[in-house]
């Protein structure tokens, strides 16, 4: 993301192509315009022990953005 610090390359494109994220039990990937992230089925500070989390993939309920399609995601 440096190269976009030069006021000459602020509006150059992302040259990024694939990112994957986890922050508070929410997951992310980002691949090529694509956004996919899901949420925890419970909160991760929940006082509630002893509890199993689901699968990660499977277990979890995702969603598929197209970025450059969808107006209510930012890129």
């Amino acid at each position: 993301m440096a190269y976009t610090f030069d006021k000459a390359n602020a509006a150059a494109p992302s040259r990024r192509t694939t990112l994957y994220f986890e922050m508070g039990g929410y997951r992310g990937i980002y691949h090529e315009g694509w956004y996919a992230a899901t949420t925890p089925p419970i909160a991760p500070w929940s006082p509630v022990l002893g509890v199993t989390l689901p699968d990660v993939v499977s277990g979890y309920k995702w969603e598929l953005y197209n970025l450059a399609d969808d107006p209510t995601q930012y890129d």
